[in-house]
This record gives C-alpha cells, structure tokens and sequence, in this order.
C-alpha cells in the first residue's frame, strides 16, 4: 500500500518490520502435506491447501480460510481452477489424423481430469504471464519437470474411443499436423491451448450436494464416495 501511495521510505521501514522479527521468511525446504512427493518442491508445497496456515510455514502473513467442512466458508468455495485452467476436455481438440482426441470422464486409462482438472478457459492469462516473464530456467514457478508449470504439450490424447482406431492415442497434444494445420476444430485457442500454474490452480474441493458428499476438479462435480 505504501508503495502504491509513493510512500517509499514507510514501504521500507514496513517491510523491514517484517522481515527484521524472525517470526516470518521465505520457506527454503519441503514441508507439510504431501512433503513426502519426491517429484514435487517447495513451491507446491506453499499453495497446498492444508499448508497454508499451519506454523511451519513462515510466510504466511494474512490468511482467509476456505475448508470443507468449516462453519463460515464459502458455499461452493473457489472456482479457479474450474475458470483459469485450459478447456482441453473439449471436443474440438484433434489428434492429427483427424479424430476427437480428449475426454473429460473421470476414472480413463490417462485421466487428465483427475490430474489437472476440468478447466472451461474462462480466465486465461495474458501472453506476458504465461510466456514473457520466465527468463529464468531455475524459477521453480515455471518449472514443468515438477508439473509446477504445464503445457498443452504435456498432455495426452485420452480419448478411449480411439485407443483401437488412432495411433495418437496416449501421446501428446500438438496444435498443428504435419502439414500446419491447427488441430483444435472450433479455431477457439484463446480458451483451449495455453500454459498455466498447476501449483497455484489444482485444488481437489468439496462440497454437499442432496446429502452426499461431492468430489469436484475445477468445481465440476462427480458424485463419488467421500473415500475417493
């Protein structure tokens, strides 16, 4: 806020509070939920749900909870993943010889939406957010080895319908065929073909719905047994 006021000296003086107390800084090493992942880093582990307000981890400084189960939370809680994640279940998605190449069912040989959610595209990032910012290959942020970062490309073409019938089945997307033509059929890229932060958007919620418990990717629902 001092910042944005031209406040710089308080801006200063406020972060160094901060930084000064030994209460708070910036999380280094593996921790909490899900720590024990080996393919995963600290940066996933910040943005797991169940990580966010428990004491080890030091840079929280402000936390507004929204946990299945809570007495004041949000009805149907956050919608981010379901809006901000590509809308690769779409039917317009071709493999390049010409079959519909995704499916948005749960429980497939490479179920993508157990994975990474079922995103519409809603809110995509501007070019400059998904593309122009990462300069640096260390930035753990943007790192696609972890699956922190995703790409379009990194996907596969899961459809069970052609497991027997396209030799694309199981391996990945591509935009264009050998020839340069797009491979998505609707022309609609905008919502189904960007990179974004499975870090930040993957959230498995729940929510009740006629008095059973709902599993939901992106806040799409699957009614399933509250074990699952």
């Amino acid at each position: 806020m001092n910042l944005t006021l031209g406040l710089f000296d308080e801006a200063i003086a406020a972060s160094t509070a901060i930084i000064s107390n030994g209460t708070y800084k910036l999380m280094q090493g593996r921790f909490g939920a899900e720590a024990a992942i080996a393919s995963k880093n600290v940066i996933w582990d910040l943005h797991r749900p169940a990580n966010k307000f428990i004491g080890a981890n030091t840079e929280a400084l402000f936390i507004v909870t929204d946990r299945f189960g809570d007495q004041n939370q949000v009805v149907n809680g956050t919608t981010a993943m379901r809006q901000a994640v590509p809308f690769f279940s779409a039917n317009t998605i071709l493999t390049p010889d010409g079959k519909v190449g995704m499916s948005p069912n749960f429980g497939v040989e490479y179920d993508m939406t157990t994975q990474y959610g079922r995103g519409i595209g809603r809110c995509r990032a501007t070019g400059y957010a998904t593309r122009q910012i990462w300069d640096d290959p260390n930035d753990l942020r943007h790192d696609t080895v972890s699956k922190n970062w995703m790409e379009m490309e990194m996907l596969v073409y899961n459809n069970p319908s052609i497991k027997t019938t396209s030799t694309y089945y199981g391996k990945r997307l591509q935009l264009f065929n050998s020839s340069g033509t797009l491979l998505v059929s609707s022309g609609d890229t905008i919502r189904t073909w960007y990179g974004w932060p499975h870090y930040k958007l993957y959230i498995l919620t729940r929510s009740v719905r006629h008095g059973r418990v709902v599993i939901q990717t992106g806040m799409f629902s699957a009614l399933q047994k509250p074990t699952c």
